[in-house]
């Protein structure tokens, strides 16, 4: 990934903007969380309603997705990924992750930054549960790790006044 990742930055604008209900999931919130892993794409929850997709479809559109074609019924099966872009700056949608309802996991969101803008990350506790869920061997290792991690301290060692992922 480049050294700033503007199209991210900008897309987040847009979701903020469009009040869109969005966590972050993956490799971005292992590095969120003081576990810097390499990351082909962008990994996003979205929640699953109507409305929120409607908004999160104007949101695409805005950040110049506008010719891709997506519908509300492609975020209508809980099992498909929603993939845009290529790597590095693949971004990939889903309305359901692996151990986790989407209920559970607004309620326990984690507010941080991504390079400035305000954006809303999956809790450390069910990032954990998620990795377990899916019981690969690199999800298996990445909630191990994560469970020996102290995002406090993390956030004490960095130069922002909130979690923030460089």
């Amino acid at each position: 990934m480049s050294e700033t990742p503007r199209d991210f930055i900008e897309l987040f604008q847009y979701l903020n903007s469009n009040h869109v209900e969005y966590l972050i999931v993956g490799g971005y919130a292992l590095t969120f969380y003081g576990y810097p892993v390499h990351n082909d794409d962008l990994d996003l929850f979205i929640a699953p309603n109507q409305e929120n997709i409607q908004q999160l479809l104007q949101a695409l559109h805005d950040f110049g997705f506008s010719d891709v074609g997506l519908t509300r019924e492609d975020f209508s099966d809980p099992e498909k990924l929603v993939s845009l872009g290529y790597p590095p700056e693949q971004l990939d949608m889903v309305t359901a992750i692996s151990g986790v309802t989407w209920q559970e996991a607004w309620e326990k969101r984690r507010t941080g930054s991504f390079w400035g803008v305000p954006v809303q990350i999956l809790s450390k506790e069910l990032l954990i549960k998620n990795k377990r869920a899916r019981g690969r061997p690199q999800d298996c290792k990445d909630a191990e790790i994560l469970e020996q991690l102290d995002i406090d301290a993390y956030v004490e060692r960095t130069p922002f006044s909130e979690p923030s992922i460089p």
